[in-house]
C-alpha cells in the first residue's frame, strides 16, 4: 500500500516514510514500549473502496495500522 501512495502525486505523501509494523514494533521496543495492540483498516486500494469500512484486530490484512503501546514507568534510580 506504501507504494501505492508513493506514486501518487501529492503534497501528503512526496516526503512520507512508509513503515512496516515490524519496523515501528521494532521502534517502540527500543524505546521501552511494550504491551502492543493492533487495528488496522483500508483492505482495498483507496480508489476501489466505495463504503466505510470498519476496523479490525491485529495487522496483517490492512493497508493501515494502529499501533497501541504502553511503557513502563521505571522509578528504580
Amino acid at each position: 500500500m506504501g507504494e501505492f501512495y508513493q506514486h501518487k502525486k501529492s503534497v501528503f505523501y512526496e516526503k512520507a516514510n512508509f513503515l512496516s509494523v515490524q519496523e515501528v514494533i521494532d521502534l517502540l521496543k527500543d524505546t521501552g514500549f511494550d504491551s502492543f495492540s493492533y487495528y488496522q483498516t483500508i483492505f482495498d486500494f483507496p480508489d476501489n473502496i466505495n463504503v466505510i469500512e470498519t476496523p479490525k484486530k491485529g495487522f496483517d490484512q490492512g493497508g493501515f495500522v494502529v499501533i497501541s503501546a504502553l511503557k513502563s514507568n521505571d522509578l528504580s534510580i
